[in-house]
């Protein structure tokens, strides 16, 4: 419910926007990090290891400036964010019967709506800072095989998770003409939370991710 009353706030935003201004729309594409915590906390046995996730991402956006200073501008920024697919995999070593004990493979999905303000220093090269909220939803899709029983769980999903969390970011942006900008930022989103970390039973995903992204990509007027 959060995420939609979110989204409903951002398509009412940037219409508002385009219809009074003259937003810069931005297309962006990376690469996205996925700094895991909670992985494997509630497992007791030997050993546990998890493949490290990265994936590639992509952000598609508005701007406008609300404010004109000497030197730099402030303004705001929405934008629909897709914090891609990561690969998931995870083996668990100890208790009973053969071993690995169980092992998972699989991917995450994460993606959802940002709201940020920034302040951009003028030039021909400008850089930027910014900061805001980012509502999302994040979830697991794996197959796991339980080597102590023989038995494989096949394509299932963890509960869906719906929630926000702030992220700060910066850019840098080269100006190629008055209308049209190459742009390159990056963004930190902390303590997405990505599972629900049931207390009984083999549950994969971390309990927590910390992206980071990598983009770049193009900036141009709407007029």
């Amino acid at each position: 419910m959060m995420c939609r009353a979110f989204l409903f706030f951002v398509i009412l935003l940037s219409c508002i926007s385009i219809a009074k201004a003259d937003p810069q729309i931005e297309v962006n594409g990376g690469q996205c990090f996925y700094n895991q915590s909670g992985v494997g906390e509630w497992w007791q046995g030997e050993g546990y290891e998890s493949k490290s996730l990265r994936s590639e991402c992509w952000q598609l956006g508005i701007s406008d400036t609300f404010r004109e200073r000497a030197g730099f501008n402030d303004g705001w920024r929405i934008a629909w964010v897709d914090l891609g697919t990561p690969a998931l995999h995870e083996v668990a070593s100890g208790g009973p019967g053969p071993q690995p004990h169980w092992w998972a493979d699989g991917e995450g999905a994460f993606y959802g709506a940002s709201l940020g303000v920034f302040r951009a220093w003028r030039g021909r090269l400008s850089p930027s800072i910014e900061g805001g909220i980012f509502a999302y939803r994040s979830q697991w899709h794996a197959s796991a095989w339980h080597n102590a029983s023989g038995k494989l769980n096949p394509e299932f999903s963890t509960p869906a998770r719906h929630s926000a969390t702030l992220y700060i970011g910066a850019g840098i942006a080269y100006r190629l003409t008055d209308s049209l900008s190459w742009t390159m930022n990056a963004r930190i989103y902390p303590r997405l939370r990505s599972n629900t970390m049931e207390p009984r039973g083999d549950t994969v995903g971390s309990k927590y991710v910390d992206v980071i992204v990598f983009n770049t990509g193009i900036s141009f007027a709407w007029k």
